[in-house]
Order: C-alpha cells, then structure tokens, then sequence
C-alpha cells in the first residue's frame, strides 16, 4: 500500500506484507527444500538489510533450510534526498 502523504508525492508512506503456508502432499511430511520459505533479502519474504535466505531454520552445517510458514511486513517513508553536491 503506497499512500502519498504531499500534493506534490514526495513524500510517500508504503506498507507491504504478505503470509505463506504450505504443506506435504498425499500425507507426507512437509515440503521439499527447493518449494520452502526463506526469509531475508531481496526475494519473496523480503526483509531489509539482510542477506538473501538469511533468517529462519538452518541445518547442522549452518546452510538455510526454510520453512513451510512465512509471515513478513514492511513500513517505509520514502521521501526526496535533499542533499546535493
């Protein structure tokens, strides 16, 4: 949700979010590594200023796992950059 908050827009207030579930087929238990949630980065489950798949579950070897539930939210203020050269 974007909602200008000047006539002009350059100020600019943004909500985003989304939610993610998912779960095995003909009753097997949860989902393939390739089909999970990650959390964190520039992808879906987008968190600012963390690496891509960098939160949620890991396994021995501290490599991302994922997950079958994902819950992210946003809240930004875009404004114009009034610093010049």
């Amino acid at each position: 949700y974007l909602l200008p908050l000047t006539r002009s827009h350059d100020w600019i207030f943004s909500v985003t979010g989304g939610t993610g579930y998912g779960n095995g087929y003909d009753n097997q238990e949860g989902l393939p590594f390739f089909v999970n949630y990650y959390a964190g980065g520039l992808a879906q489950g987008q968190v600012l200023g963390f690496d891509s798949a960098s939160l949620g579950p890991r396994d021995s070897n501290g490599r991302p796992i994922g997950g079958n539930f994902l819950v992210y939210g946003n809240v930004s203020l875009i404004f114009p950059n009034y610093i010049t050269d």
